[in-house]
């Protein structure tokens, strides 16, 4: 049984079932060839044209609108598809019957990439190059053909995206924060089902009160309110939507400041020097993760007894002080390191698995070795941040312009 939508020419569109839309994505899947970019074109050649299960402008929102999203836009512009013809069943079944094809093959090619050497295997190897990018090309410039028809439209690829990306850079923002920007944009595209730019306040309060229903965190949702403030100050110039925005309250909680002999626990409790060494640097000089994973060799300042923290939180560059204990820690390691062949003059202080690039910090981590030294207390890599306060006694944090609300919480005395 179906039902029928209307359409963005006003026309009305069935609606079918998921069997329909498994049975659609299945050919699909087993034909199309190429990445993304062809992919798009084969749903637009099967799902548009022939099977007319939406019009040409729905579907070039629905691709305009993908890149606001991260990930593939191939796989989004699919589940989509599936959703609209058979409903949450059916953006389910888009997504099996698409993807599963591919996987199977890909998993038979490595069990027989055996088979495949010497010269035959290589020119059939070859062969399947210059077959995708036939295919890609092809599905380019078809799409092209509709949804660019004159040269105007042709030079404009994503404006607004790429109007946001000019503002982002122009205000030198980071790329972690960019891409934050673009996954929070893409939310409230995704709420409207239309390009952000074209939201009204009616729009945004409602988006509000669907994360405050659906239980988004508070932090989420300010971070959320950032993201569309600037959107809408800088990008699309209507500072009225922004000032619509609310930033929720958050309480901060206090963190849990570790005593004397549990940080001492703590660093005991690393399998190696390098790793002892860093942890060490962290809580005696009051260091975040991201700041003791970039600092270099030559950031060691042992007259002054001073560790140089470039490009810190912010950006900023400050001064931590460096006690005597540390430096002969960090003299042991460079010793170590220097053996190993991992450590240079001008190289990183705390190398990763290539000694030309450092240390990362989402592996192993403070929450790791909190277990394995019995801790039953949170795992806050933010928490780092109180080291100074914690093993230097409460002395002044050098080069800090403020006293951070870290740093403000109720401290033990380790004297």
């Amino acid at each position: 049984m179906t039902d029928t939508t209307p359409s963005h020419d006003g026309n009305q569109t069935t609606k079918g079932s998921a069997g329909e839309v498994f049975a659609a994505f299945l050919k699909l899947g087993l034909t199309s060839f190429g990445g993304p970019i062809a992919h798009l074109g084969y749903f637009r050649d099967e799902l548009v044209l022939r099977r007319k299960w939406i019009d040409e402008r729905g579907y070039a929102d629905l691709v305009a609108l993908s890149q606001f999203l991260p990930g593939p836009a191939s796989s989004q512009v699919g589940f989509a598809l599936g959703l609209l013809r058979g409903g949450p069943l059916g953006a389910l079944a888009a997504w099996a019957a698409f993807t599963l094809p591919s996987a199977i093959l890909l998993i038979l090619f490595a069990y027989g990439a055996a088979a495949f050497g010497g010269r035959v295997g290589g020119g059939i190897i070859t062969g399947l190059k210059i077959v995708a990018v036939a295919i890609v090309a092809q599905a380019v410039w078809g799409m092209a053909k509709n949804l660019c028809p004159d040269r105007e439209r042709a030079t404009i690829v994503s404006p607004l995206r790429q109007r946001l990306i000019d503002d982002m850079n122009m205000r030198r923002l980071s790329r972690e924060t960019q891409r934050n920007y673009f996954r929070d944009i893409g939310r409230l595209a995704t709420f409207l089902g239309r390009s952000p730019g074209t939201a009204t306040s009616d729009d945004l309060r409602r988006f509000q009160i669907e994360q405050q229903k659906d239980g988004v965190p508070v932090p989420t949702m300010n971070s959320i309110v950032s993201a569309l403030r600037f959107f809408f100050t800088h990008t699309v110039d209507r500072p009225d939507l922004a000032r619509k925005l609310v930033r929720l309250a958050h309480p901060r909680t206090l963190p849990v400041v570790l005593s004397r002999n549990e940080v001492a626990r703590l660093l005991n409790a690393t399998t190696c020097l390098k790793h002892q060494a860093a942890l060490s640097v962290a809580y005696g000089a009051g260091l975040r993760v991201a700041e003791v994973s970039m600092l270099k060799v030559a950031d060691i300042d042992s007259e002054r007894m001073l560790l140089r923290v470039e490009r810190g939180k912010g950006g900023r560059y400050r001064n931590a002080m460096l006690s005597q204990d540390l430096l002969l820690l960090l003299r042991q390691w460079w010793r170590v390191g220097w053996q190993q062949g991992v450590m240079h003059r001008d190289g990183w202080l705390f190398p990763g698995q290539h000694a030309m690039k450092p240390i990362s910090t989402r592996r192993g981590g403070p929450g790791r070795r909190h277990r394995q030294a019995g801790w039953t207390l949170r795992d806050r890599r933010h928490d780092l941040e109180l080291g100074e306060a914690q093993v230097s006694c409460m002395v002044g944090p050098v080069g800090h312009r403020l006293v951070t609300p870290t740093i403000q919480a109720p401290l033990r005395s380790v004297a």
